[in-house]
């Protein structure tokens, strides 16, 4: 098995082997890259990844005549020796359910990958927020602020806790929006956080194109004030709406139990549309040092 590594307009050729939605970022971020598996000049499969101090693997996709022969495995093992020669920390992927949940826990979880938690993915229309009586009543304290103005001191001690604790490892990606995302400031630190990123002509498994949101992760642990993520939620749809029209969408992708809890009930109208595993592999120290 050869591998090659791509990246920007280069993974042209390529984008028929992932998903539409990983073929644009791949040409917008000059973060993400694409690995492919070639096998006697046949293309075997195609990783799409993000480096970074914690990086990510966004899929690994793999042609009918090569399933279930190993080469999924090869892939990530691969994308994996990529990162941790680039000086990446760790990394992380999310299985979610359509991904089979069957097949891929037994493959990262032999190769040195630790399940992290398992979430509800639930699907949500903008205008369910517009019109949330919830959310209308809620209010914007000071505790509230932009992830963007929170100080650099406070977002690497927040990013540091929610790592050491296992919540979630990927509070510092750049993908997150952090004029939309909302933290709640509480002694001077960041204890609760409502993190957004924006998508654009999202495919789904119908076939219809969507823009919108994407709730990367919530919760308010640690946070006394019970109206917390209400609040941040107020905070961030405030400006969401300045740049979303109603019948948009929203995906939750992440978050903890007692956020699950809250969301069911300012969103009743709300879809369970699957789960979502997350997985996390810290790497060594770099070869050779």
């Amino acid at each position: 098995m050869e591998y090659r590594v791509f990246r920007g307009a280069a993974v042209n050729n390529l984008r028929t082997y992932m998903s539409e939605n990983m073929g644009r970022g791949l040409v917008i971020s000059p973060d993400m890259f694409c690995l492919c598996a070639m096998d006697r000049g046949k293309i075997s499969g195609v990783g799409v990844f993000e480096a970074g101090d914690v990086a990510r693997i966004y899929e690994i996709n793999v042609p009918a005549a090569f399933k279930n022969k190993g080469v999924e495995q090869d892939i990530l093992l691969a994308v994996c020796g990529v990162l941790e020669d680039a000086g990446s920390k760790g990394v992380t992927m999310k299985v979610h359910e359509t991904d089979g949940f069957a097949f891929w826990e037994p493959v990262l979880l032999r190769n040195g990958f630790r399940k992290n938690r398992t979430s509800a993915f639930y699907h949500f229309l903008l205008v369910d927020a517009y019109s949330s009586p919830i959310i209308k009543k809620a209010s914007c304290p000071t505790a509230v602020l932009a992830m963007s103005d929170a100080t650099a001191w406070q977002k690497t001690d927040y990013d540091q806790r929610l790592k050491e604790r296992r919540q979630y490892a990927a509070f510092t990606d750049p993908k997150i929006a952090g004029d939309l995302s909302a933290v709640y400031i509480q002694e001077n630190k960041i204890e609760g956080c409502f993190l957004v990123s924006e998508f654009e002509g999202l495919v789904t498994e119908e076939g219809d194109v969507e823009n919108g949101i994407f709730v990367e992760y919530a919760s308010t642990k640690g946070v006394r004030d019970h109206l917390a993520l209400v609040e941040m939620i107020r905070f961030s749809m405030e400006r969401v709406w300045k740049r979303h029209v109603p019948d948009e969408h929203g995906y939750i992708l992440s978050m903890d139990f007692t956020v699950d809890q809250i969301f069911k009930k300012i969103f009743p109208f709300g879809k369970l549309t699957g789960r979502v595993e997350e997985f996390s592999h810290a790497f060594n120290k770099k070869k050779g040092v």
